[in-house]
């Protein structure tokens, strides 16, 4: 870098004090630019309004939930953490029914699941006939 000298005769001198050589350059302006560069025009300038909320349209049926997911509404099931086990028997209550006959043998093993029976089967023993 050359640094002109301020008059009074003294050479020009470069950033670490040297003398330069050459002719100085001259000095960068400090004026802006008289070039400009243009702008884009803007094709849809912002409102300062926004444009209205669609109007909020209501549910016609609200949603219900269904906690244990056994296709009744937790306001219509009486056990709603219990999914309904759906075998014909009292589905509509929404509560699962290990044993619909109340004989002490689990409708998983009972051969007769509706038929109150004590034997080890859940079977009505057959009457015997003379």
């Amino acid at each position: 870098m050359i640094v002109a000298c301020g008059g009074g005769g003294e050479p020009a001198r470069d950033a670490t004090g040297a003398e330069a050589q050459g002719e100085a350059a001259p000095a960068a302006s400090t004026e802006p630019s008289s070039t400009t560069v243009a702008e884009a025009p803007v094709a849809n300038p912002p409102t300062t309004t926004p444009p209205p909320d669609p109007k909020p349209t209501a549910d016609p049926k609200p949603r219900v939930a269904d906690r244990d997911a056994d296709g009744i509404k937790d306001d219509d099931d009486r056990c709603p953490d219990e999914p309904e086990d759906r075998d014909s028997f009292q589905d509509e209550d929404g509560c699962p029914d290990p044993d619909n006959d109340k004989d002490g043998v689990p409708d998983i093993q009972d051969k007769c699941p509706n038929d109150p029976s004590k034997t080890p089967d859940g079977c009505p023993k057959p009457k015997k006939t003379k």
